[in-house]
């Protein structure tokens, strides 16, 4: 299901790619091929990870949603949930450490990423020089 999921993924990125090339938008195309890459890269060996990540993204976006629609308490109904909000908070500070290692890992794809711009940059104007 998975490997299914990430070639319906890649499949968005190349309709969104189609769409952005009819509209010559250079940056935005350089960065939608960009991103198929590192998908197909990084998660073709092993799709799982990434809708374990994005499974996890969005149970938290629910949780998040259902917390902000919860009618207010009183503090009876306050005091029963108390273990329940350290649990919670837990919780939470795992899937904040979780994010933060995800967004290292995206900084450090970022900045690779850059790298190949710079170089594209670079042999582009070479090329263009000669």
């Amino acid at each position: 299901m998975a490997t299914i999921l990430l070639q319906n993924l890649l499949i968005q990125v190349d309709e969104q790619l189609d769409r952005v090339s009819q509209e010559k938008n250079l940056l935005l195309i350089h960065n939608l091929k960009r991103i198929r890459k590192l998908l197909q890269g990084k998660y073709h060996g092993n799709p799982m990870h990434i809708a374990v990540i994005i499974s996890n993204c969005l149970r938290e976006e629910r949780r998040i949603l259902a917390a902000a629609s919860m009618p207010v308490q009183g503090p009876l109904e306050k005091s029963l949930q108390n273990s329940v909000v350290s649990e919670r908070q837990r919780n939470v500070e795992h899937k904040v450490s979780a994010i933060k290692n995800s967004a290292q890992m995206t900084d450090q794809d970022v900045k690779y990423l850059e790298d190949l711009q710079e170089e594209f940059d670079f042999r582009y104007k070479t090329i263009q020089s000669l």
